[in-house]
Parts: structure tokens; C-alpha cells; sequence
């Protein structure tokens, strides 16, 4: 189910029925009174969740992440190396770091391994690591969850397979990683 369907429908559950919409019903407007209001600690958590950061080329890194992709609602980046990092950072004292889920899938023109890990800053792993097979074809979801909440971290995703060259891409493709988040383990009344 789309993030926009899943949105619209809680606000709708907690608001009732917009009372007014926009650019072909793409926009609503609720009516948000003062009887309804969600605890202020599920709006934080909702709306602190730790940031990730791709290691994206530059002209002094070539990195190990190539730029975002997205598709409608999908979104994902590929690895363009045998290892590629992920930076995780919290912004809110609140929410710390102790969960990350993402999809993985292999690049088009072979199966491989990933193996997925989750240090803190000082490099000491903070999740036991994943190790998964991977195809082109069908999404491998991996949560890992962190033994100690911290308020920065590093994803990487090592895999045992040889990236592929695509026309019309100006880098090797590894793996594709899918909708990667990071998260506090308190479960919050809004969704993504």
C-alpha cells in the first residue's frame, strides 16, 4: 500500500474526512481539532527518525552509493561497490537509533550474497550481522536491530557478487538497496 494511501488513511481515522482536496484528490485538507491529537512523543518519533546518508560520488570520493533512484512511491540506491556505507544520524535526542529495515535485490545480470551490518561511530557492532542471498527478481527484507540504542551509526552491505555494467549507467551495479529507514524500536501510531 503507498505512504500516501497509509497517511490519508490515519488521518482520516483520527480527523474524519477531508474537507477539502486538491490537484485531482493528490491533496487533502483535514480538519485537525483540538479533541483529537496524537501524543507529542509519537510526532516526534514520527518526524525525528535518523537520518541515512549515502556514500555518494563526488569530485573528490568516488563513493560506494550512487544517487537516489525512485519510481512513484519506491525509492532505493544502488551500490556501486563490492562494500558500500550508509551513515545514520539521529536529530532528536528522543529518537534514538535502534532499528533498521531496508530491501535489498541483486543487480540484473546475476544471484549473489549481502551481507548487512550495523556499527556505532567508534566502529563497534551494534547489531548482529545479516547474511542473505539476493536475487534481481524478488526483494530480500532485512531488519536489523541494534543491541544498544546510539545516536550515530554505519549500514554497510558487503556483497559476494560481481555488479553488472547497464546501458545507458555510468557505474557498476551491485546491489539495489530498497526504502532503507532507521528507526527508534518504540512502535509510533503513524507509519510510513
Amino acid at each position: 500500500q503507498p505512504a500516501a494511501d497509509r497517511i490519508n488513511a490515519d488521518l482520516t481515522q483520527r480527523f474524519g474526512s477531508p474537507i477539502a482536496t486538491g490537484k485531482e484528490g493528490k491533496w487533502n485538507l483535514y480538519q485537525i481539532t483540538e479533541q483529537i491529537q496524537p501524543k507529542p512523543d509519537q510526532l516526534s518519533k514520527y518526524f525525528y527518525a535518523p537520518a541515512l546518508t549515502a556514500d555518494t560520488p563526488t569530485a573528490a570520493n568516488p563513493g560506494t552509493v550512487a544517487p537516489r533512484g525512485s519510481k512513484g512511491d519506491l525509492v532505493w540506491w544502488w551500490t556501486i561497490a563490492p562494500t558500500a556505507i550508509f551513515t545514520i544520524n539521529q536529530i532528536s535526542p528522543e529518537v534514538p537509533i535502534s532499528k533498521v529495515s531496508l530491501g535489498l535485490r541483486s543487480s540484473e545480470c546475476e544471484s549473489a550474497e549481502a551481507t548487512i551490518a550495523l556499527t556505532d561511530s567508534a566502529g563497534t557492532q551494534i547489531a548482529n550481522p545479516v547474511t542473505t542471498p539476493i536475487n534481481p527478481r524478488t526483494t530480500t527484507e532485512v531488519t536489523l536491530m541494534a543491541t544498544e540504542q546510539t545516536d550515530s551509526a554505519v549500514l554497510t552491505i558487503s556483497t559476494n557478487g560481481q555488479g553488472c555494467t547497464v546501458a545507458n549507467y555510468p557505474y557498476p551495479q551491485f546491489v539495489q538497496v530498497i526504502d532503507p529507514s532507521a528507526s527508534s524500536d518504540i512502535t509510533i501510531a503513524i507509519s510510513r
